[in-house]
């Protein structure tokens, strides 16, 4: 178990743990959220903040928060900073005396009636402290055992080297990394067009079919042949989408998925596994989210139109009936011929380096741009 404790309320904050979230206002007399369980020793969850009054249809400010493990915690509003922060207590005994303190006074919520049907155990089952320490970097400023700080401002180091370039681009100074370190996604990168993804003695087959890098690259070489960690990082990247409205996130959500569709040797229970969590996902997608971080032309490829090597579509009828109810595909249509023009824009990628051709897939679709990246805000949800 986990709990945590609120020292104060110093400014009224919409609260938010794991997929559920509540309003407080200033001063208001609330210490805390009790009992958090975790059904592995080593399982996550996340606690999320969005200042002010903010409603349904308001994105409102930035939303941040942390994810932590099985720990006693303590929430303090840091007035420099701006933001709550959250630290592990040491003293159990002290934290225990004053947890049930407010148990009696009634002033802390039990977990179990925030998420009664268990959705967070269900859509993270593979997220894992050290799959989050491994992805999340905050630097040396925030830095701490057992909790990791995510915002909806936080960029990839994909994005980051794309901006770098432009910034680069633009400059007759020497050329260096002028970017910040802290706080970025550390997610595995997936490039389509690399040398890695498209061997020069297979062009053709590995550009159809992503089997080869999705096998020998991704699985067996970066994640060492766990493809736990894979599933994890679809869970850990569509939560880190829908509760912080990360941009970052989106695109490495899609690009697993992309993957995995356009691979044509897939171990069936795995694509039955992620026919099952992408399902599942779809059911809690936020109102809101759909239009700003969904890439429907993506999906509507996969299923309506023509995409090049689109190997699984047969094998995921749960995700199929989960798109059509969120009106992301048509029911009654779907060989449907996307148009060409945006197909085109799907399949456009980024050359970082002319002489190495190495791509960055979906961040970066025009030149002209020339404001980077772009940053959704974080988006606001409240679960009925």
């Amino acid at each position: 178990m986990s709990n945590i404790l609120f020292v104060d309320i110093t400014i009224e904050v919409t609260i938010g743990i794991d997929l559920g979230s509540f309003h407080v206002r200033q001063n208001q007399p609330f210490k805390g959220i009790v009992n958090i369980p975790h059904i592995k020793n080593d399982s996550m969850h996340v606690i999320h903040f969005q200042h002010g009054s903010t409603t349904e249809n308001d994105n409102g400010g930035l939303r941040y928060g942390y994810w932590f493990s099985q720990g006693n915690y303590y929430i303090k509003y840091n007035e420099t900073e701006e933001l709550y922060e959250m630290f592990q207590e040491i003293d159990n005994d002290k934290y225990n005396l004053n947890m049930q303190e407010y148990l009696n006074r009634n002033m802390v919520s039990e977990y179990p009636r925030i998420d009664e049907e268990n959705n967070w155990g269900t859509v993270t089952d593979e997220v894992n402290w050290s799959l989050v320490n491994k992805i999340v970097d905050n630097g040396t400023l925030k830095e701490q055992k057992h909790i990791k700080y995510v915002d909806s401002s936080m960029t990839t180091l994909e994005e980051n080297e794309v901006l770098q370039k432009k910034l680069n681009r633009g400059s007759t100074e020497t050329k260096s990394n002028n970017l910040p370190h802290e706080n970025v996604f550390r997610y595995t990168r997936i490039q389509f067009k690399s040398n890695k993804a498209i061997r020069s003695t297979h062009r053709m087959e590995d550009y159809n079919d992503k089997s080869y890098y999705l096998n020998n690259i991704i699985i067996r070489d970066d994640m060492k042949g766990q493809i736990s960690q894979l599933v994890g990082e679809l869970e850990f990247s569509f939560i880190n989408s829908i509760i912080f409205g990360n941009y970052g996130s989106s695109l490495q959500w899609h690009n697993i998925i992309e993957l995995l569709f356009r691979s044509s040797k897939v171990n069936t229970n795995i694509i039955n596994k992620i026919d099952e969590i992408v399902s599942r996902q779809l059911t809690i997608l936020p109102s809101g989210y759909k239009d700003i971080l969904i890439n429907e032309t993506l999906w509507q490829a996969f299923f309506q139109g023509s995409f090049q090597g689109s190997f699984q579509m047969a094998n995921v009828p749960r995700i199929r009936q989960k798109l059509i109810e969120n009106h992301i595909i048509e029911e009654n249509n779907t060989q449907k011929m996307v148009d060409d023009q945006e197909q085109d824009e799907q399949e456009e990628y980024i050359d970082e380096a002319e002489n190495n051709n190495t791509y960055y897939h979906n961040i970066d679709s025009s030149d002209d741009d020339e404001d980077g990246p772009t940053i959704v805000g974080g988006i606001y949800y409240n679960k009925g």
